[in-house]
């Protein structure tokens, strides 16, 4: 009995040691550290009605809405189903 309770132990502590290790691993490339800007050739109305209107499509959850400086954020938000494949098949 006595074996079988240290076993436990020994294997809990592995698990324990080992199954909840995080392991960082960096993306390749270089990325923006801060926002983005764009420039369209549209009256400002215009452009900001469409973005408002695709935000609500994709069911974004916006969090800033400032019209007068142009200045939209939103929700931490997964774009994980507006991905494609190089290759065009989902594999």
């Amino acid at each position: 009995m006595r074996n079988w309770m240290l076993a436990l132990v020994l294997m809990g502590s592995i698990w324990a040691l080992t199954g909840c290790a995080f392991v960082k691993v960096p993306l390749k490339g270089h990325y923006a550290d801060s926002g983005y800007t764009f420039q369209y050739p549209l009256p400002k109305a215009q452009v900001w009605n469409a973005i408002l209107q695709f935000l609500t499509q994709k069911g974004i959850a916006i969090k800033t809405i400032d019209a007068a400086d142009g200045i939209i954020t939103t929700e931490n938000t997964s774009f994980i189903n507006s991905y494609t494949w190089e290759n065009g098949n989902s594999s």
